[in-house]
């Protein structure tokens, strides 16, 4: 095993997870999912290294999307710029998957900056709080990744680089998990299964992700 976490509980937390994504596809009022639903990830990082693969996973998944999605955001340079930075950022975790050395924390912090001029000065006061407008999803989540592997308080970055992967907002269902998210709730449950069990979910969880 790669943690000392109890195999029932990792069970548990896939099963929950897997229950609903079911639940999603049986609704038939479009009602969205609270995303809080993914705050056990948490649970799975009892220490950093299980983060740092989710992470690593998650920024490659980045780059699948931005490789095959056009760009109709962003001017070319810009773009380009962008898919740079996420290629840089998946070297260095994959450098720095075993051990993050005193030069790769200052590497990764100093990408972290980089994102930060690229998602602009966008503060807007809301009824709640101000909230930053950020420019770019995608470089957001390998933001939250590069956190998992040198922020402190890498369990909180874990669930919002799952959070930012699924949470999908539809007219049709509100914001949170919905139809549009189950592709990346299961490709979550996936890794994790994959992660501590060795296992696909249809090996280990037959009867839940059967049609």
């Amino acid at each position: 095993m790669k943690s000392q976490l109890d195999e029932t509980k990792i069970a548990n937390i896939i099963k929950k997870w897997l229950k609903t994504i079911k639940e999603i596809q049986e609704d038939t009022g479009r009602n969205s999912v609270q995303v809080t639903r993914l705050t056990s990830i948490k649970s799975l990082c009892k220490d950093r290294q299980p983060s740092k693969h989710f992470a690593l996973h998650i920024a490659k998944r980045v780059w699948e999307t931005m490789e095959s999605t056009p760009n109709d955001r962003f001017d070319e340079t810009e773009w380009q710029a962008h898919k740079a930075i996420v290629t840089q950022a998946i070297a260095q975790m994959e450098a720095a998957i075993e051990e993050v050395s005193p030069q790769q924390r200052q590497s990764m912090a100093a990408l972290r900056e980089e994102i930060k001029l690229y998602q602009g000065n966008d503060y807007r006061r809301t009824e709640w709080a101000v909230v930053h407008f950020i420019r770019s999803g995608n470089l957001l989540k390998v933001d939250y990744a590069l956190c998992c592997f040198i922020n402190q308080e890498y369990q909180y970055y874990t669930y919002q680089l799952a959070r930012e992967y699924a949470e999908n907002y539809d007219i049709n269902y509100g914001n949170g998990l919905n139809l549009n998210s189950l592709p990346m709730l299961l490709d979550i449950a996936e890794f994790w299964c994959q992660y501590y069990f060795n296992q696909s979910l249809d090996d280990r969880f037959p009867k839940l992700v059967s049609p």
